[in-house]
């Protein structure tokens, strides 16, 4: 398996393919199923053209299989640097993908002298909660509220110490 950043050549559909994968597995329980069925790659691809984040990839067999995108601008009055998100399609969850970005993305937080990282995962988002706790995060009792499609959801963040 390679994790690198995302590169002029990636194609970018493909990439943002694994949102819609993901959104659809992960989120079955939790957002409205509509929503979910009409979900369509197109729409990350604006989010993956950004230059204000940093994105790595997964490849496994020449498919794009993860991805991971967070802040690691150099930090000027905080030392926190955040994850906006990671996914990995269905079929190749639970097989170490997830720790491995997480790793990568660490280790470019700590270059760029980042003290910690945070996350927010939706409140009823059990398996990705367990997958953070599992990788040290740990549950601040701060969360925040989003709207998406007519849900309302409570995302709760977690921190991680890197240095």
């Amino acid at each position: 398996m390679e994790i690198r950043a995302i590169n002029k050549e990636d194609n970018l559909l493909d990439i943002a393919n694994i949102y819609v994968e993901s959104w659809k597995h992960s989120y079955k329980n939790i957002i409205d199923s509509d929503y979910l069925a009409n979900l369509s790659p197109g729409k990350w691809v604006p989010y993956l053209q950004e230059a204000d984040h940093s994105i790595f990839v997964a490849i496994e067999d020449n498919r794009y299989v993860g991805i991971i995108t967070f802040s690691d601008l150099i930090p000027i009055d905080s030392k926190n640097g955040d994850i906006y998100s990671i996914y990995i399609l269905p079929e190749y969850q639970n097989k170490g993908i997830g720790s491995k970005l997480i790793k990568q993305a660490v280790d470019k937080l700590i270059e760029s002298d980042f003290k910690d990282v945070s996350v927010y995962v939706m409140k009823e988002n059990y398996q990705g909660r367990s997958f953070y706790e599992k990788e040290n995060f740990i549950l601040t009792g701060k969360a925040v509220n989003n709207t998406i499609s007519n849900d309302e959801l409570t995302l709760v963040q977690y921190v991680l110490q890197i240095c």
